[in-house]
């Protein structure tokens, strides 16, 4: 006869699973809760900047690319037409304001200097034969008027002897009035030498006038010309390193045009920049 065991009273396996898995499941939450989320990282002392914190503009830096340019860029251009003969600077080469880079030749500007020469040396000999001209024709006018006061003098003393004689009944009347009318006419020759001598120290005055100006008007052209000469010089205008020299020995170079440049020693810096960055 089978005999009935009894079970006994003990832990429920089912039952320790659960509660197992409920304080598994705290201990995970407790984790993730009371964990500390801050990262770290090792960083030498040197390094870091201590500062105390203030109110102040927030500087954010960004980080581009960006291509190094000259900050001027002088562009040279040819003030006269000519002949390339001599490149005295090549590009790359450091220059002085006033350096002379390239030397032009012009042979119908040196024409043009030689005949403006001739006519100023030709003016300078008018002008020199005309004073000497004048000066002659002044000094006989002088003399002139030299002879023609004596006369006037010696008739003048004839005609008052003749006035005193004549009132006195000692010569003719007819005398007299030839004395008297010599006398006249030696007065009337005298002031027209005088109005002669004046009307011609005034046409001397304007025509030397004349051509003194005509002889500062061409030196004034003459060192037009010149400096036209001068400009062949092909010179730097500032301080700089030449580049792009466009002329190349024997090559013909128009007046204006482009022969070259000229970049300062100030550098910038150009780059994109998004308009997120920019106010």
């Amino acid at each position: 006869m089978d005999t009935l065991i009894e079970r006994k009273p003990g832990i429920n396996r089912k039952r320790l699973y659960w509660v197992g898995g409920v304080m598994l499941g705290l201990a995970v939450i407790a984790y993730f809760i009371f964990r500390d989320t801050a990262s770290s990282m090792a960083v030498e002392k040197d390094r870091l900047t201590i500062a105390t914190v203030e109110q102040a503009e927030f500087s954010d830096y960004i980080r581009v690319i960006g291509q190094v340019m000259p900050s001027r860029i002088i562009y040279m251009d040819a003030i006269e037409g000519g002949r390339v003969e001599e490149r005295l600077k090549e590009e790359g080469a450091m220059v002085k304001a006033g350096d002379v880079i390239l030397r032009l030749s012009n042979p119908l500007l040196n024409i043009g200097i030689m005949q403006s020469e001739a006519d100023l040396a030709y003016q300078e000999n008018e002008l020199r034969n005309t004073r000497i001209s004048m000066e002659q024709e002044r000094l006989q006018l002088k003399q002139e008027r030299i002879g023609l006061n004596k006369e006037l003098i010696g008739k003048q003393r004839r005609y008052e002897q003749y006035k005193r004689l004549v009132n006195e009944q000692l010569i003719a009347r007819e005398d007299y009035r030839q004395a008297e009318e010599e006398y006249i006419a030696a007065k009337e020759q005298l002031a027209v030498i005088d109005e002669r001598i004046r009307q011609d120290h005034i046409f001397r005055e304007s025509q030397i006038g004349s051509l003194d100006e005509n002889i500062r008007n061409m030196k004034r052209s003459l060192a037009l010309v010149r400096e036209r000469l001068e400009n062949l010089k092909v010179k730097a205008p500032i301080d700089g390193q030449v580049g792009n020299l466009n002329a190349q020995i024997g090559q013909s170079i128009s007046a204006g045009e482009h022969i070259g440049q000229i970049i300062t020693s100030d550098l910038k810096v150009q780059a994109q920049i998004d308009e997120h960055y920019v106010e």
